[in-house]
C-alpha cells in the first residue's frame, strides 16, 4: 500500500499504476483546499520537483509513502519568475553578435542560436501564463499590477519574435537582425528588469511583515 500525506490528511492507495491519476487528484484537492499549491513531493523521502505522475508510475511497485510539500501561490510564482529571469538574462550579451550575423546572411551558428532563443521564449510564455493564473488565484491583490507589467513587457518581446519570423519568410535577414538588436534585446532587458523589481518588492514586503510580528 502507498500512504499519501497532504495537509495533515492521510489516504491509502494500492500500488497500482491505474491509481496514479487518482492519487495526484487527491493530493491536489487536499492542498488546493487551503489555497496552496504543490511545491514538490517527497516520495519515500526523495524530493521529486516535477513530472510527478511519471515518477510515481515509474516507481509504483516499490513506493511506500508520498508526502506533498505545499507552497503559497505567490511564493511559487515569485520562484518561477526568478528562474525565468535567470534563464533570459544570459541571452542579452549575444544579441548584438546574433543581429550582425543575421545582417551578414545568417550562419548555421546564427540559426542555431536564434532557434534556441525562440524555443526558450515559447517555454517561458507557457510558464508565465501558468504563473499569472496562480497570482490571480492567490489571496493577495498587491502583486496583480506587478505581474501585469511583466506580462505586458514579455508580450512585446513575443510579438517581435513573430515579426522576425515574418521578415525571414520574406527573405529579409537584415530587417530580422535590426529587430533583434533594437527590439528583442530591449524587451528581454525590460522583462527581466520588471521581474527583478517585483522580487525586490516581495523582499521588502516580507521584511515589513516580519517586522510587525
Amino acid at each position: 500500500m502507498i500512504t499519501i500525506k497532504a495537509m495533515d490528511e492521510v489516504r491509502e492507495f494500492e500500488n497500482d499504476p491505474e491509481k496514479v491519476s487518482e492519487m495526484m487528484d487527491t493530493i491536489l484537492l487536499l492542498v488546493e483546499a487551503d489555497n496552496l499549491v504543490v511545491d514538490h513531493l517527497l516520495v519515500d523521502g526523495v524530493p521529486v520537483m516535477n513530472n510527478h505522475r511519471q515518477y510515481i508510475k515509474d516507481h509504483i511497485e516499490e513506493i511506500k509513502e508520498i508526502e506533498a510539500v505545499p507552497a503559497g501561490k505567490i511564493d511559487l510564482a515569485l520562484d518561477n519568475i526568478e528562474q525565468i529571469a535567470d534563464g533570459m538574462e544570459p541571452f542579452l550579451p549575444m544579441m548584438g553578435v546574433l543581429a550582425e550575423d543575421f545582417r551578414q546572411g545568417v550562419s548555421q551558428r546564427g540559426w542555431d542560436e536564434f532557434e534556441n532563443l525562440v524555443n526558450t521564449m515559447i517555454q517561458v510564455d507557457g510558464w508565465l501564463k501558468e504563473t499569472f493564473m496562480m497570482v490571480l488565484d492567490a489571496d493577495d491583490n498587491s502583486y496583480n499590477t506587478k505581474f501585469d507589467r511583466i506580462r505586458n513587457e514579455y508580450q512585446k518581446l513575443y510579438n517581435v519574435l513573430h515579426d522576425i519570423e515574418n521578415a525571414l519568410n520574406f527573405d529579409d535577414p537584415v530587417k530580422a537582425g535590426d529587430l533583434i538588436e533594437s527590439k528583442v534585446k530591449t524587451h528581454i532587458a525590460e522583462t527581466c528588469k520588471r521581474i527583478r523589481e517585483t522580487l525586490a518588492f516581495a523582499a521588502r514586503k516580507r521584511e515589513e511583515e516580519n517586522g510587525k510580528q
